[in-house]
C-alpha cells in the first residue's frame, strides 16, 4: 500500500492496474459458461374453430316446392264417384274438379318454415234425387260463376340430426275458405266439406314434399365431401403446405330470419403448417355433430418457420460482424465485438458474443421474442445479461459500458416477418375464399398475433407461432 502511495513511484499503480486487467482475462475465461435455459416443447396444435354460417335463402326452396307440388290437379265432370257413385243401389255422387294454385310461398316461425298457398278452384256434381231417379247436376266455381277461393298453409319443422341428415316433419294448416261454396241450382253449400277434402288431398302430399325439402337442405353430403377436402393437406406456396387436421365437427340449429333458413357448421381443427414434401394425410371418419352456437368467426394457431441463417444475418447486422465487429472504447481501452451466435431452445433464445482487443471473453444473453402487429416485427424488449454474465461484467470495471451493447441489441436487432406473412396470409385467404361445388366461402384474415417462438434442440430453423382470427362464411348456391 506504501509503495502504491509513494510519490517517487509513478509506475506502480499502473502496474497494479494492468494485473487488474491480466487477472479479469484470466476470469473471463475460467468463467462458467451460463447454464441453457431448460428446452420448451414446442406450442402444441392447439384445438381451433371454424364456424361456418349457412344461409339458405327461402327462395331456393320454394324452387324446390314448386317442382314437387303441382300447379293443377282435377278430375273431369262426373269422374269421380263419392260414396259409390250416382247411379243405384248406392246412390251417391259423381264428381269431377279442377284445383289450381299460385305461388308457393314461404316464411318463418318459431319451428321452422311455413309454407302459404293460394288456391282457385272449380267443382261439378251429380247425384239422383230420389233414387233411382230424376239426376240433378250442380256446380260452384263455374258456368259462368267466379271460381272458388281458399289458401293453405303447411308448418315445417326441420331438424339436423348429429349424422348431419336433415328431417323435415310438416303438418297441414286447416284449409280456409276465401268464398263460400254453394251448389247451385240446388243452393247447398259444401265449402266446409271442400275445405276437408283439401286438408287430406295436401296431407297426401307432405311426404314426398319432406323429401325434397330435406334433399335440397342435404348437409351430409355436403360436409362428407368437405370433410374429406380438408383432411388433404394443401400447398398455399411453393413448399409450403397447410394441414387443417379436423377432428370435430358441429352444427348450429335451424332458424330462420332475413328470408332465409340460418343454420351453421363449426370445425374443430388442429391445424399445422410445415415445408418441404407433401405430408401424409390422415383422415379421420365424419365425426357425430355435437350442438354449435352461431359464429362467423375462426381462429387458428399457424407457425411461422424463419431459417437460422436469416436470424443469424440479422444479428449480425445488429452488431456490424458483417463489417468487421462492432467496436467499444472505454478509457484507454479498446474492445472489438468479433462475433455473435444465437442459439437457445424453447421459447427463449440465447446470444453469445466474443470480444477481442484489450480484453477478450465472451458473455452471454437472453431475450424472450416479442411480435409488434403493426410494424410485424419480432423483437427482444427484454433482452438482458445471464445472471453469471451480468455479475462478472460488473466486477470488471463496468466493462465495454456494461449496457452498451445490450442496448443497441434491443433496439437493432429484429425479424421482419412481413413477407413471409403477407405470404401466409395470402394462401389463407385464397384457400378462405375457395369454391367447392355449390358452396363458395367468403373469408378475411384480420389480425395475427404471436403465441410463441420455439427452436428444437440444435434445430436449424426457429418457429414462430401465430394466432390468426377472422371471419368466414359460406353460401350454398342452387343447383
Amino acid at each position: 500500500m506504501k509503495a502504491t502511495e509513494h510519490a517517487g513511484h509513478p509506475g506502480t499503480p499502473i502496474k497494479c492496474w494492468s494485473g487488474l486487467v491480466a487477472a479479469a482475462s484470466v476470469l473471463w475465461g475460467c468463467a462458467q459458461a451460463p447454464t441453457l435455459m431448460p428446452a420448451q416443447p414446442a406450442p402444441k396444435p392447439t384445438v381451433s374453430y371454424v364456424n361456418i354460417p349457412i344461409s339458405i335463402p327461402l327462395a331456393a326452396i320454394e324452387k324446390s316446392a314448386e317442382a314437387e307440388v303441382p300447379r293443377s290437379y282435377g278430375v273431369a265432370p262426373f269422374q269421380k264417384a263419392l260414396h259409390g257413385g250416382a247411379a243405384a243401389p248406392a246412390c251417391g255422387e259423381d264428381v269431377g274438379y279442377s284445383i289450381e294454385r299460385g305461388p308457393v310461398s314461404l316464411s318463418g316461425s318459431d319451428k321452422g318454415v311455413v309454407t302459404s298457398v293460394d288456391l282457385s278452384y272449380w267443382l261439378k256434381a251429380r247425384k239422383q234425387l230420389p233414387c233411382p231417379g230424376t239426376v240433378i247436376n250442380a256446380s260452384c266455381g263455374t258456368d259462368g260463376e267466379p271460381p272458388g277461393t281458399a289458401s293453405v298453409g303447411i308448418d315445417s319443422e326441420i331438424t339436423i340430426l348429429p349424422n348431419l341428415e336433415t328431417i323435415v316433419r310438416s303438418t297441414p294448416r286447416s284449409a280456409t275458405a276465401g268464398s263460400r261454396c254453394v251448389l247451385q241450382p240446388e243452393g247447398l253449400d259444401i265449402t266446409n266439406a271442400l275445405m276437408v277434402a283439401f286438408d287430406n288431398t295436401l296431407r297426401q302430399m307432405l311426404p314426398a314434399l319432406d323429401k325434397r325439402v330435406s334433399a335440397a337442405l342435404d348437409l351430409r353430403t355436403r360436409m362428407q365431401a368437405a370433410w374429406t377436402r380438408m383432411s388433404e393437406p394443401r400447398e398455399i406456396q411453393p413448399g409450403i403446405w397447410l394441414t387443417w387436421n379436423p377432428e370435430g365437427l358441429g352444427v348450429v340449429p335451424v332458424s330462420v330470419a332475413d328470408d332465409a333458413l340460418q343454420t351453421g357448421i363449426q370445425l374443430r381443427v388442429r391445424p399445422v403448417i410445415s415445408a418441404g414434401t407433401k405430408p401424409v394425410a390422415s383422415p379421420k371418419p365424419l365425426p357425430l355433430a355435437y350442438s354449435a352456437t352461431r359464429d362467423d368467426t375462426f381462429k387458428l394457431q399457424l407457425p411461422v418457420d424463419v431459417q437460422q441463417a436469416f436470424v443469424q444475418a440479422r444479428l449480425d447486422s445488429a452488431l456490424d460482424i458483417d463489417k468487421g465487429g462492432m467496436p467499444i472504447t472505454m478509457g484507454s481501452y479498446k474492445v472489438r465485438i468479433t462475433s455473435a451466435d444465437i442459439t437457445g431452445e424453447g421459447s427463449q433464445i440465447l446470444i453469445k458474443l466474443r470480444f477481442s482487443g484489450d480484453l477478450s471473453g465472451a458473455a452471454d444473453l437472453t431475450a424472450t421474442p416479442y411480435f409488434d402487429p403493426e410494424t410485424r416485427t419480432l423483437s427482444f424488449p427484454d433482452l438482458d445479461y445471464t445472471l453469471d454474465s451480468d455479475q462478472f461484467l460488473l466486477k470488471s470495471a463496468n466493462f465495454v459500458a456494461h449496457s452498451q451493447i445490450r442496448d443497441k441489441l434491443r433496439e437493432k436487432f429484429t425479424i421482419e416477418l412481413g413477407q413471409r406473412l403477407d405470404k401466409l396470409k395470402g394462401g389463407l385467404d385464397e384457400i378462405l375464399n375457395r369454391r367447392n361445388g355449390n358452396v363458395q366461402l367468403h373469408g378475411t384474415v384480420e389480425d395475427l398475433t404471436l403465441l410463441g417462438v420455439s427452436r428444437q434442440p440444435n434445430g436449424a430453423v426457429f418457429t414462430a407461432y401465430i394466432a390468426a382470427r377472422g371471419k368466414l362464411s359460406a353460401e350454398i348456391e342452387e343447383k
